[in-house]
């Protein structure tokens, strides 16, 4: 799979910035990133990251204190193979995900038994989920099928199998038009 940077001027309004030829506009970052398929482009724009914790209201406060974060949402998915806490904090022109698992058999639980707290994946958003997903089974990608969900806000995801993507957890998501 080849992605490279896109070096034409874009607007990101969600990240609240602009590049033109790889520069960057207001102090924000924006990120774009295309992958080649059959001679058309395919955006997958980064989305945020999410961070497996013991405890969102233990880490909120580095997120909120240090980083200058705003919590723009906090919520709770007891969906069988997600049990997750979930807080979204904003700095800047970044999102991040803080996962507390529900209970010690989530798959977050057993994440951070296995590798401990930190970075547990990263996501990028795409316009058309299931084209997505078919133009990267082209390439050879492949994904944890049993994570395709809709989650409690609305947003489309799946995970990328990491034995494709050279050990990161890549979540593909889209979002509801509004």
């Amino acid at each position: 799979m080849v992605i490279a940077v896109n070096k034409e001027c874009f607007n990101c309004p969600l990240r609240g910035g602009n590049v033109v030829d790889g520069q960057l506009e207001r102090g924000f970052i924006a990120r774009k990133a295309f992958i080649m398929i059959g001679g058309s482009k395919m955006y997958h724009v980064f989305d945020h990251m999410g961070i497996a914790v013991r405890s969102i209201d233990e880490a909120l406060p580095f997120y909120i204190n240090v980083l200058n974060g705003v919590l723009e949402d906090r919520y709770t998915s007891e969906a069988p193979g997600v049990e997750v806490h979930v807080a979204v904090v904003r700095t800047a022109d970044n999102l991040i995900e803080l996962l507390e698992p529900t209970n010690k058999n989530s798959p977050i639980a057993r994440f951070i038994k296995q590798k401990g707290k930190g970075v547990h994946h990263i996501a990028y958003r795409v316009d058309d989920l299931d084209k997505a997903i078919e133009d990267a089974k082209e390439k050879g990608v492949r994904f944890l099928e049993d994570t395709l969900r809709t989650n409690a806000r609305g947003r489309k995801l799946i995970y990328m199998n990491p034995a494709s993507t050279e050990g990161t957890l890549v979540e593909l998501c889209s979002y509801p038009e509004n």
